[in-house]
């Protein structure tokens, strides 16, 4: 969904629409949950996050001036699961599968867990800009003004994290 499409769905929104809101949260909820997830590092909390997101863009649609719908989207998810860090400084638990399905983990899962591990092993700078480049699909210029960096210096971060990346996963 494109930010015209986000703009008309919000306006719909703003009268009233509940249809236009449950377009908004069908294309929206995987790729917001994603990017939240990989910040807080638990489904339930994750989960949790998105949720409040949403009721809260339900209850108070950004205003028509918003020329990024999407990016504003994305810069509340990530402030939210920001914020959720910062007040609870405790680690996340592990969400590894429960050992009585071990043996039907497949290389796909192994695959991802590897990646999510070295996520893991990034900085919290590094990591939120991968997330945002990647699972939010976000410009350098976009993730710039969610992290409050110049543009310069997320490229730097985010070519640094892909080769940090791409040395633990060999």
């Amino acid at each position: 969904m494109d930010n015209r499409q986000l703009q008309d769905l919000f306006a719909a929104v703003r009268g009233g629409d509940t249809e236009a809101f449950a377009a908004i949260y069908g294309d929206m909820k995987t790729p917001v949950y994603t990017v939240i997830y990989r910040i807080v590092g638990s489904h339930e909390t994750a989960e949790d996050i998105m949720q409040e997101l949403f009721l809260r863009l339900f209850r108070c649609p950004p205003e028509s001036d918003v020329k990024n719908p999407r990016a504003y989207i994305f810069r509340a998810a990530h402030n939210m699961a920001i914020d959720h860090l910062r007040r609870d400084r405790t680690l996340p638990l592990d969400d590894a599968p429960p050992s009585a399905h071990s043996a039907k983990v497949t290389s796909a899962l192994d695959a991802r867990l590897d990646i999510e591990t070295a996520l893991r092993r990034l900085s919290d700078e590094e990591r939120r800009v991968v997330i945002l480049r990647l699972n939010a699909d976000l410009t350098l210029r976009e993730t710039a003004d969610i992290m409050g960096r110049s543009i310069a210096s997320v490229h730097r971060t985010y070519t640094r994290a892909l080769k940090a990346l791409k040395q633990q996963l060999q």
